[in-house]
């Protein structure tokens, strides 16, 4: 029994000194300990030898793993917060470039269909196409030809424009074609792509309503300006 006393009294010196600080854990812990359970083994019987060694171990060995375990449980709590924190970060940085790139097609969409406009415009699809040695007939083909591959070559851009622009952009392409076989139907058969020409700019100068182009313009810049 003053066997035990003495023992206990000697660890409970040993951990206090130990977590107060006094003796380095890695050392004078270790040694002390040996020391002292090679002291009381001397003192008992084997089984008691076995049970006191395993009831000392853990107790010197438990704040060890207490700080262990708390180490670990902070790790995993700043890892959680990091990841958290960063989440929503990364969802507005992804929102704000998915945004910026949707404006930046749309943007050019405008772009591409302002463009349209002005090539399907009639007095500037005559004067770049050549109609030296060309029928009437002919003349009318090339005519409503580039207007329809001008027009299918943009058709996708509708989806980053509104409905509005594209249905106006629509109604001119279609008035363009209105013009030129209405001018065709009216000339003779023997006329010529010229004189076929010739009827299409009198009409437009004639009727201020039949060219929209600076229509169709104007609404497709008021969109894009809508996006800056």
């Amino acid at each position: 029994r003053v066997s035990i006393i003495m023992l206990c009294a000697k660890l409970r010196t040993i951990m206090t000194y130990t977590h107060s600080g006094v003796f380095d854990t890695g050392k004078i812990n270790y040694l002390s300990f040996l020391m002292t359970l090679n002291y009381f083994c001397k003192e008992q019987t084997p089984n008691a030898k076995l049970k006191t060694s395993l009831y000392f171990c853990g107790n010197v060995f438990m704040s060890d793993l207490t700080l262990l375990y708390s180490i670990l449980i902070g790790a995993v709590l700043i890892g959680l917060l990091i990841y958290f924190y960063r989440i929503p970060k990364t969802k507005t940085s992804s929102s704000n470039t998915i945004r910026s790139g949707s404006a930046s097609l749309q943007l050019q969409a405008y772009e591409r269909l302002l463009l349209l406009a002005d090539r399907i415009s009639l007095p500037n699809l005559i004067s770049r196409t050549s109609h030296e040695g060309l029928t009437m007939q002919n003349m009318q083909l090339v005519l409503t030809r580039n207007i329809r591959d001008e027009f299918d070559y943009n058709i996708t851009q509708q989806l980053y424009v509104s409905p509005e622009c594209w249905n106006a952009l629509k109604r001119f392409k279609e008035k363009n074609l209105f013009i030129i076989n209405q001018m065709g139907s009216q000339l003779p058969n023997e006329a010529t792509g010229i004189d076929l020409n010739r009827a299409i700019l009198t009409y437009l100068m004639n009727d201020d309503k039949a060219n929209l182009q600076e229509l169709v313009s104007e609404a497709l810049s008021i969109e894009a300006q809508k996006l800056l």
